[in-house]
C-alpha cells in the first residue's frame, strides 16, 4: 500500500501531539488532526486487514471504511476505556472479517467472481 502523507499537509506540531491531544483538538472541531491519524495507523490497519481479506485492494477498501467509521466515532471515544492506538486494529480486525464473510458468501475469489 503506497499512501503518502494526506497531501503534505501534516504540520510538524500537530505530529508531535500524543494520541490524547489529538482527540482532543478533534472534540474542538480541529478536523486536520485526522490527518495525522490517518498517518499514524493506516499501514498497521491496513496490515490486519490484508492478513485476513489476503487481497491487498480489498484490504484498502477495509482501510478506507475503518478510518470513516473512527473519524465518525471519535467524539464518543473515551480513552479512559481504551486506547486510541489498539482500537485501530481491532475495529480493523472486525471490519475485515466481516469484509471476507461478505466475499466468501458471494463467492468471490482474487477479486473476480468464483465459479457457481
Amino acid at each position: 500500500m503506497r499512501l503518502a502523507k494526506p497531501l503534505g499537509l501534516i504540520s510538524d506540531g500537530l505530529a508531535k501531539l500524543s494520541d490524547e491531544e489529538l482527540l482532543r483538538h478533534v472534540r474542538f472541531g480541529r478536523q486536520d488532526v485526522l490527518a495525522v491519524l490517518f498517518d499514524r495507523y493506516h499501514r498497521l490497519v491496513f496490515e490486519v486487514a490484508v492478513r485476513i481479506v489476503r487481497d491487498p485492494g480489498e484490504a484498502e477498501d477495509v482501510v478506507q471504511i475503518v478510518f470513516l467509521d473512527i473519524f465518525r466515532a471519535m467524539a464518543s471515544f473515551d480513552s479512559h476505556q481504551g486506547i486510541l492506538k489498539v482500537w485501530h486494529p481491532q475495529y480493523a480486525y472486525h471490519r475485515a472479517l466481516h469484509r471476507k464473510r461478505h466475499l466468501v458468501s458471494n463467492n468471490w475469489t482474487n477479486g473476480r467472481k468464483g465459479k457457481s
